[in-house]
């Protein structure tokens, strides 16, 4: 197994300039997730690692190689990739020998490692089919099975279940992480589904046009964003967004906007002085983070003018004055559409309007 160290990687198509002074470490035995839109340069990373595509600047290390001059067959690396790539001609059982054979590997030595591999992933009974004849949540076993057999020092997935329907990608994202917990290896997962980077990472790297923009464990990403577009793109339900200013009120700080009136703690509100002089700052909340109750008497009061009902929870749908946010409602609550609520606004972040960056 081994380290994946990556140092002010730049790569450039043209003048388009698709990864930016990426610096990164993925520790031995880590699953790190690539994290972001599409375009973000998640997969040209991911291609420079596996050497697919060479770097405009910067280095590559596997361990402690340098590996930006090595040729994709000498980085021990295996690649399992959206399209799954499997032979159509081949079987199942052909497709994870290939890497073997290649290699010359002794006939008995494949016939053992290949239905090991196939026991361990569960596809011994596809081992004499071809792919056409196998479901998509087979053949994208076969794929990883083709990369599992080869016992590489780092496994580079990108974004393998796709292709899948959603049923099948919840039970696959938990086999994956099972069986890199059971085999130890060093992995790098490229996807755009925040939910399988939330899920499956040991740490997460969100990337937004070409620019790591927070590494961090689930949690982090999660309770802490670095920025607002981390805050905006973590989150099944995104955070909602208040613009607005500081102000002192009473002696007491708040965030006002043209909807609501937010105390602020004085911590929080020294820390802002420091950072955005002007005050002019966006409040970013989770839509489990606001609290409401039916008092149409109540302060911070906003109208429920949709309902999305998801079983275990219902989505509100708020508006006041042309602001719209989303709460989540756990209580199974009779609220309806046109009820007016009193909100309140338990733990909230601030964003410098200027620079997006998070106040702390």
């Amino acid at each position: 197994m081994a380290e994946v160290r990556i140092e002010a990687l730049t790569k450039y198509y043209g003048d388009t300039c698709a990864v930016n002074s990426l610096n990164l470490v993925v520790n031995d035995g880590d699953l790190v997730v690539l994290l972001g839109p599409s375009g973000c340069g998640k997969t040209t990373t991911m291609r420079c690692v596996a050497g697919l595509e060479r770097p405009t600047y910067g280095d590559i290390y596997i361990g402690e190689t340098r590996v930006n001059d090595l040729e994709p067959r000498e980085r021990d690396v295996a690649l399992v990739f959206q399209s799954y790539a499997l032979y159509p001609h081949f079987t199942a059982f052909d497709n994870i020998a290939y890497p073997l054979r290649l290699r010359k590997t002794p006939k008995q030595e494949i016939e053992r490692r290949v239905r090991d591999v196939a026991e361990l992933l569960g596809i011994t009974h596809t081992l004499e089919r071809p792919p056409g004849l196998c479901s998509g949540g087979e053949q994208q076993r076969i794929a990883l099975g083709r990369a599992i057999v080869r016992e590489p020092v780092v496994f580079l997935m990108d974004e393998p279940l796709s292709n899948i329907d959603a049923l099948l990608r919840v039970y696959m994202r938990a086999e994956i992480k099972r069986l890199q917990h059971e085999l130890g290896t060093t992995m790098i997962y490229v996807t755009h589904d925040q939910v399988e980077g939330m899920t499956m990472a040991d740490q997460i790297a969100v990337m937004n046009q070409g620019t790591l923009q927070q590494l961090g464990t689930p949690s982090e990403i999660y309770d802490l964003p670095a920025n607002n577009f981390v805050a905006r793109f973590v989150g099944s339900t995104p955070m909602n967004f208040i613009p607005g200013a500081l102000q002192t009120e009473n002696g007491s700080t708040v965030h006002k906007s043209d909807q609501f009136v937010i105390p602020v703690s004085a911590e929080m509100a020294d820390r802002a002085a420091e950072v955005c002089p002007g005050g002019q700052c966006t409040l970013g909340i989770r839509p489990e983070e606001i609290r409401f109750t039916m008092d149409e008497e109540g302060a911070n009061q906003a109208g429920v003018f949709l309902l999305e009902p998801l079983g275990s929870e219902t989505i509100l749908d708020i508006e006041k004055e042309g602001l719209l946010l989303k709460v989540k409602d756990v209580a199974a609550s009779q609220v309806r559409e046109g009820d007016t609520l009193s909100l309140s606004f338990n733990r909230f972040h601030l964003f410098d309007d200027a620079t997006g960056q998070a106040i702390r």
